[in-house]
C-alpha cells in the first residue's frame, strides 16, 4: 500500500497539469485539516507568545479544492490519452474559423505573388513582404493553432518556412537604389555582387551573387511546397466548410 502511495505521488510530479492538481488537492487538504492544527496553533501562540489569535477554519473550501484538483486530474489525463476530445463538428468548426482568420490577415494568392515577385526579381518593397509576416505571426501564435492535428502540423511547417524566408530577406537584402519610390524603398539581393546593381561584376562577385541567389530559390520553393500543402491539408480537415470559406 505504502508503495503504491509513493507511486501515485512520484507520478503527479511528471506533467505541469499533474503538478497543478497536486497544488491544488495540497492546498485543499491542508484547508480540510484545519479543525485539528489550528487550536493547537492558537495554544501555542498564547503560551509562548502572549498573544490570541483568531483563525477562521475553512474544511469546506478545502473539500471543494480537492474534488475540482482531482476531476481537473481526471479530465487532463483523459486527454493526454486520447480518450477525451472535441467532436469532429466541434473541431472543424473551430479550425475553420482560425482558417478564416489567417485568411483575413492576408490572402494566400497574396503570398503565392509576393513569392513570385520575389524570386523573379531579386528584390522586393515592404509591401510584398508583409502578407509572408502576417500569415507567420498569425500562426505562430499559440492562440490560433489548430486542432486537427494534421492540419497544424502542416500549419507548422508553413510558419516555419515564412519565418526562415524572412530571416533570409532580412540578412541578405539591402536598400537599392537609395531613392525611395512611391510604394517605399526597394530591398535587393546583394546589390554590390549584382553587375546590374552596385557590383563590379569580377568572378568571385558573381560567384557570391549566385550562390545566394540559389539559397534564396531553395527558401522561395520551400515556402510554395509547405503552403500547398497546408491548403491541401485544410481540405482535408474541413472538408465542406472549406468550400463554403473559399466562396466568401
Amino acid at each position: 500500500m505504502g508503495d503504491w502511495i509513493v507511486e501515485k505521488i512520484l507520478s503527479l510530479r511528471g506533467k505541469l497539469y499533474n503538478r497543478l492538481a497536486l497544488m491544488v488537492v495540497a492546498t485543499g487538504c491542508i484547508l480540510v485539516s484545519t479543525p485539528f492544527w489550528v487550536p493547537y496553533l492558537e495554544a501555542l501562540a498564547n503560551k509562548h507568545l502572549g498573544i490570541t489569535i483568531q483563525t477562521d477554519t475553512a474544511p469546506l473550501w478545502g473539500c471543494i479544492l480537492i474534488f475540482l484538483g482531482l476531476t481537473y486530474h481526471y479530465l487532463q489525463e483523459k486527454i493526454h490519452r486520447g480518450e477525451l476530445s472535441f467532436s469532429d463538428t466541434d473541431r472543424r468548426h473551430h479550425d475553420a474559423r482560425m482558417f478564416k482568420n489567417l485568411q483575413e490577415t492576408a490572402r494566400f494568392t497574396e503570398v503565392r505573388e509576393g513569392v513570385e515577385y520575389i524570386g523573379a526579381n531579386h528584390a522586393l518593397f515592404n509591401y510584398i513582404r508583409e502578407p509572408l509576416r502576417s500569415h507567420g505571426s498569425f500562426l505562430h501564435n499559440p492562440e490560433n493553432h489548430f486542432l486537427d492535428f494534421g492540419l497544424q502540423k502542416s500549419a507548422l511547417a508553413y510558419q516555419q518556412a515564412i519565418r526562415s524566408l524572412v530571416t533570409f530577406i532580412s540578412t541578405h537584402f539591402f536598400v537599392y537604389p537609395e531613392e525611395k519610390f512611391e510604394a517605399g524603398f526597394q530591398f535587393c539581393l546583394y546589390p554590390n555582387f549584382n553587375p546590374d546593381r552596385q557590383g563590379g561584376g569580377t568572378d568571385d562577385e558573381l560567384t557570391k551573387y549566385i550562390e545566394f541567389g540559389r539559397l534564396l530559390e531553395l527558401e522561395l520553393a520551400h515556402t510554395e511546397q509547405t503552403q500547398m500543402e497546408f491548403i491541401a491539408a485544410a481540405k482535408v480537415s474541413l472538408g465542406s466548410e472549406f468550400a463554403v470559406l473559399q466562396a466568401t
